[in-house]
């Protein structure tokens, strides 16, 4: 349950229709609210950027093109929602780990990614 007995999936659907104002996002950002989904079809962020790595490794960028698949992964699809959630940062606490500093702006940097 989340704040005021919202569940997840309808703080999402919010969220993502740009309904939370700037004061329900710290609210849920003080109780420790996981912003990101945890389903069990989604890979760990992490494993994307071993996917990352392993693209610069073998095509010596990290400009992913955005139809790019791996198997049946849709990698490319990912790489622009991390460029999405970089152009966000400077506009919502909701992508404050994307903000130069921040541990997945510096983990994507480290690699290249742009």
């Amino acid at each position: 349950e989340g704040v005021e007995g919202k569940d997840r999936a309808e703080e999402d659907r919010e969220l993502g229709a740009g309904k939370l104002n700037r004061e329900r996002v710290a609210r849920l950002d003080s109780i420790g609210f996981v912003w990101e989904a945890k389903d069990t079809k989604t890979r760990p962020w992490e494993e994307y950027l071993e996917m990352l790595a392993e693209f610069k490794n073998e095509h010596g960028h990290a400009d992913v093109p955005r139809k790019y698949m791996v198997g049946e992964v849709k990698f490319g699809e990912w790489c622009h929602m991390q460029r999405n959630a970089f152009r966000q940062s400077a506009r919502s606490s909701v992508y404050a780990a994307y903000r130069e500093g921040g541990e997945r702006y510096t983990k994507l940097n480290a690699i290249g990614f742009k």
